[in-house]
């Protein structure tokens, strides 16, 4: 005993750890102080177990270190360089894991250097990690395939759950302060996937954001979808996406990204730049079915209206469309068609059989004879159009674009056609139009719910694009602005934009040209022009 405890204080006097050979007729013995953690004696064990040791003991010593003693017959060429790497490894827990993965780990053995290095992260930074990692970690284990931890090493991975962690913890702590608003943090890291004949440099995007209504959905696609619409190239790694699944306010995901050349660094800091901003734009709210028999009243009515809009023989055929429902899948369309039928011409069921709509054809009726010479006729269809087209940036459906749609195969078939009800949203589509050519703005979906804030609604459809423009400048200013608004006076205008209550004391200024009413990230903004 003597012996030993003589050994361990000239070790401790060459620091920790440290390590002793001593040859004889015997053989040779290997002594290695080294500190007490987690795993160590494991460690060690796995170092040493190839070399076949004779004996092998693993004892305390003055209670805060481990004493190993290796005996071996044979003065092997291999224990120099087992010697290194148990020096290093027992160093740091990191280099231990690094060169216990270089020796083809098994599963569980990773995932024990992993709760090692995570236990070494708790103890160095208390202030930001808490205990209630390691649950969060089985999560994580349980949730990724063993085919995830292959080739991703121990470090990475628990970046990886640190990460996870400190966005979660980010994001409910500002939950917590402003529950009402959209609160998003992003990490992005570079990951290098070890296979066994490449390697392949990816990135690594963890994001949390917080959920402020209950209807919301964020997935794998809605994340992979932001990503791509500021790196179109960017192609999601296979088996890589995690996403916590606790109750909690909480979106937290995490995915790989690869591209073929790699990322530039400008790319990586376009992608820190948007991303947080996209992410609120992608985001799914789910809605309740409605139920609302069809009016056929309403029908008959508007089938009527359009038979007296046919006075001439040269008159347009006449169109209402009219959303009617959806389904998962579909828009469901009612639509109203009237027309001069000429001499020569097929009947309307064969022409609206003949269109890409395939509609379902409800009733074609007679409306009378123009002139005691040219019959009116007006057919009543539903027509099915897939959603996937008409799905916005934040899966919200076009309704508009969906109605065009239907116009314009209507057009093929028939012609040139007047839109009974179209007047001012085709108006207003070219005011939007000019609008968007002006700003070019990188966040188109932004731009069109502010155009679609302004009110009265039929000032939309002539008013100036430059004044809108203006105000959509001043409005984007706002959203980085303390002030309680901002104004701005270009071209004999006044412009205001304000949150909330801000602009009750402008209320009695002269009546504004057009007005805004738009809220956005849990905030209600409005505005006007004068």
């Amino acid at each position: 005993m003597k012996l030993v405890e003589e050994l361990v204080d000239e070790l401790l006097e060459e620091g920790i750890p440290s390590w002793k050979i001593e040859k004889g007729e015997g053989g040779v013995t290997l002594y290695l102080l080294t500190s007490r953690r987690p795993y160590i004696g494991k460690f060690i064990l796995e170092m040493v177990s190839p070399l076949n040791p004779d004996h092998f003991t693993l004892s305390r010593a003055h209670e805060k270190f481990l004493l190993a003693t290796v005996e071996f017959s044979d003065d092997l060429p291999e224990i120099e360089r087992v010697v290194y790497e148990l020096e290093h490894g027992a160093s740091s827990p990191y280099h231990a894991a690094r060169i216990l993965e270089m020796k083809a780990l098994s599963m569980d053995e990773k995932k024990g250097l992993i709760q090692e290095r995570i236990l070494s992260v708790i103890r160095r930074f208390p202030s930001f990690f808490d205990y209630d990692l390691f649950s969060e970690m089985q999560h994580f284990f349980l949730a990724v395939s063993d085919q995830y931890f292959r080739p991703r090493s121990v470090k990475e991975v628990s970046q990886t759950l640190s990460a996870l962690y400190m966005l979660r913890r980010k994001v409910l702590t500002s939950h917590e302060k402003s529950p009402g608003r959209r609160h998003v943090a992003v990490k992005i890291m570079r990951r290098t996937l070890s296979f066994p004949l490449e390697q392949e440099e990816v990135l690594q995007v963890c994001i949390g954001m917080n959920i402020v209504r209950g209807n919301e959905v964020f997935k794998k696609s809605h994340l992979l979808n932001a990503i791509q619409s500021i790196l179109p190239d960017a192609k999601s790694i296979s088996g890589s996406e995690y996403q916590e699944k606790e109750e909690r306010p909480l979106h937290l995901l995490t995915l790989e990204i690869g591209k073929e050349g790699g990322f530039e660094k400008e790319e990586i800091a376009d992608l820190k730049r948007w991303l947080p901003r996209t992410l609120k734009g992608k985001i799914e709210h789910l809605q309740r079915s409605l139920f609302m028999p069809r009016n056929e009243e309403e029908i008959l009515r508007n089938v009527v209206t359009l038979g007296r809009e046919l006075r001439f023989a040269r008159d347009l055929p006449q169109v209402i469309p009219s959303f009617e429902r959806q389904t998962e899948t579909h828009l469901i369309f009612n639509v109203i068609l009237a027309r001069i039928l000429l001499p020569k011409m097929p009947p309307i069921e064969e022409v609206l059989l003949a269109s890409p709509l395939r509609p379902k054809i409800d009733r074609v009726k007679q409306l009378g004879v123009l002139r005691k010479k040219y019959p009116k006729e007006a057919a009543v269809f539903k027509v099915e159009l897939p959603i996937a087209p008409f799905l916005r940036a934040d899966h919200s459906i076009d309704l508009y674009k969906a109605r065009h749609d239907i116009l314009t195969k209507l057009q093929e078939v028939f012609g040139e056609i007047r839109d009974y009800n179209g007047g001012i949203i085709s108006k207003q589509n070219e005011v939007f139009s000019s609008l968007k050519g002006m700003l070019k703005s990188d966040d188109p979906l932004l731009l069109e719910n502010f155009f679609h804030s302004l009110f009265p609604l039929e000032k939309r459809s002539f008013i100036d694009p430059n004044l809108l423009k203006i105000l959509f400048q001043l409005f984007q200013k706002k959203l980085h602005s303390q002030e309680p608004y901002l104004s701005h006076r270009e071209r004999n205008h006044a412009f205001f934009v304000g949150e909330g209550d801000g602009l009750e004391s402008l209320q009695g200024l002269t009546p504004p040209l057009i007005t805004l009413d738009f809220e956005h990230d849990g905030r209600q903004y409005t505005g006007f022009i004068t």
